[in-house]
């Protein structure tokens, strides 16, 4: 496995923190509790459990809009996510290997690194955190078009849909497009950009 993790094409400290997330060497709130070196074992972000790498990376709201509007869903919610070890274990030598190449392993590793710098950015500096945003900062290498999303509420399945129909649309490089919604809830949080809507619908705002 390691041979693989570090002949993924991206930069050496994108590999590197890759390497400590399946180590569990990364300083998150749970692993610095464990040390004695923080008061609190929460996630910072949804203060609602403790800050392991997994939720860090996969399981806290706001990081599951990022892989929502990334088009990378498909590798975290139809794979075993509750530790990242065997996660990575089935992407690059599991029964996932031989369907997941170097290129969607690029965009992978890019997108873990960029929710964790945002993450920092946030904790540190007080950065708003935006799911468009991240996924800005990690579009750069970003894979191809990849699965299906496991969506929480109606409306995360009609920004599903947006998300899908917007992707497709540049992809055919149109410069104007029309999409329509029966979906009113969905359609005022793009009229009322200044609302509070839920991080699904942030993270397609981007397109």
């Amino acid at each position: 496995m390691w041979r693989r993790l570090w002949a993924v094409p991206t930069m050496l400290k994108v590999c590197h923190f890759m390497w400590k997330v399946v180590k569990n060497w990364v300083a998150n709130k749970a692993n610095l509790f464990k040390r004695m070196c923080d008061p609190s074992p929460l996630c910072p972000i949804c203060i609602s459990a403790p800050e392991s790498i997994e939720h860090t990376l996969f399981h806290c709201p706001w990081t599951r809009a990022v892989w929502f509007g990334c088009r990378k869903s498909f590798w975290t919610t139809d794979l075993d996510t509750s530790l990242a070890a065997i996660w990575m274990e089935d992407l690059l030598c599991g029964h996932r290997a031989k369907e997941t190449t170097l290129e969607n392993m690029t965009a992978i590793f890019q997108v873990c690194w960029a929710i964790w710098k945002a993450r920092n950015a946030y904790v540190f500096t007080g950065n708003p955190l935006n799911p468009g945003d991240t996924i800005e900062c990690a579009a750069g290498i970003e894979g191809p078009k990849v699965g299906n999303a496991m969506a929480s509420s109606a409306i995360s399945i009609e920004a599903w849909a947006l998300r899908i129909a917007c992707g497709t649309a540049m992809d055919l490089n149109l410069c104007e497009a029309v999409f329509e919604s029966d979906c009113l809830e969905l359609i005022n949080c793009f009229k009322e950009s200044n609302s509070p809507t839920p991080w699904e619908i942030q993270a397609v705002r981007r397109y």
